[in-house]
C-alpha cells in the first residue's frame, strides 16, 4: 500500500537548506549556495583577470546594517574589509568602468573570521564582482562572487569568459533543480542540480559547459566531448565502479 505524506520533495530540499542556514548563522559562519559560472559572470558588473600587487592589502572595519543584509536575513553584523590593489591584466566584461593596466583598488568584505574570501599578493585570480558608483571603494567582491587562481579554470570555462557566456545572458536561463530529475520549466531554462558540488561529485555542465540557444529556439546544455566524458565518469563513480 502506497503511503502518501503531505508534503512534496520541494518543500523537504527547502526545508533542508533553511536549516543549514540557521546552523551556519548560529555557528558565526557562512556558505554560499553553488552557482554555474554563466550564472556568476551573467550577474557580474565587471569580470576580470589581474593580479594583486605586493604589500597592497589593507583590512578596514565595516559595519552591515540590515538593509544592507536583507537578503540574506543576517541582521546588524560587524566585520571587515580587505582592500587588495590589483592591476588589470584582462577586462572580460565591464570595459566601461574599468579599463586594462590600470591598477584598480577591490574590497572583499569579511563577516567575521571564518567568512568570506582572501586574495593572496602576487597571485593572478580571475575575479567577479560588482560595481558601486557611489561607494567609498568602487569594485566590490562579495564572499559568493566567483573569486579563483585564473589557472584553476577549466579551457572551457576560459572560452566561456571570453565570448561565450555573455551571448546567453538575456536569452537562456539556468535553473537550479535539488533532486537530479529536474524537467524545465520553460523553453529558455537548462535546469542544474547544485548538490553536485555539495556532495563533492563532479560539476560536468560548471566546467565544461554552458547554456546557450539551440537552432530550435529551446535552451540546452552544449554537449562537447569533455561535458560527455565527464557525465560518464560522474555515473560511473556514483556507481562505484570506479574511485
Amino acid at each position: 500500500m502506497a503511503v502518501h505524506f503531505g508534503f512534496s520533495l520541494s518543500a523537504l530540499y527547502v526545508a533542508f537548506f533553511w536549516t543549514l542556514f540557521v546552523q551556519a548563522r548560529r555557528g558565526l559562519a557562512c556558505m554560499c549556495l553553488p552557482e554555474h559560472p554563466q550564472q556568476q559572470f551573467c550577474r557580474a558588473d565587471f569580470v576580470i583577470r589581474g593580479k594583486v600587487l605586493p604589500q597592497s592589502s589593507t583590512e578596514v572595519p565595516l559595519i552591515l546594517t540590515e538593509g544592507a543584509m536583507i537578503e540574506s536575513g543576517l541582521g546588524h553584523v560587524t566585520g571587515g574589509m580587505e582592500i587588495y590593489q590589483v592591476q588589470v591584466e584582462r577586462v572580460y566584461k565591464g570595459h566601461d568602468i574599468i579599463s586594462l593596466q590600470r591598477l584598480a583598488t577591490m574590497t572583499i568584505a569579511k563577516y567575521g573570521a571564518n567568512c568570506g574570501q582572501s586574495l593572496k599578493e602576487g597571485k593572478q585570480y580571475f575575479l567577479t564582482g560588482q560595481y558601486l558608483s557611489n561607494a567609498e571603494y568602487n569594485f566590490q567582491i562579495g564572499m559568493c562572487d566567483w573569486v579563483t587562481g585564473y589557472k584553476l579554470l577549466t579551457r572551457k570555462q576560459r572560452q566561456g569568459v571570453r565570448h561565450l557566456y555573455k551571448q546567453y545572458c538575456n536569452s537562456c536561463k539556468i535553473q537550479e533543480c535539488f533532486h537530479g530529475h529536474c524537467t524545465a520549466t520553460a523553453s529558455n531554462v537548462c535546469t542544474w542540480d547544485p548538490t553536485n558540488v555539495m556532495k563533492g561529485d563532479i560539476d560536468c555542465e560548471g566546467r565544461y559547459s554552458r547554456c546557450m540557444r539551440k537552432s530550435n529556439g529551446s535552451c540546452q546544455w552544449f554537449e562537447n566531448t569533455e561535458m560527455r566524458d565527464c557525465m560518464k565518469r560522474r555515473e560511473n563513480m556514483r556507481d562505484n565502479k570506479i574511485q
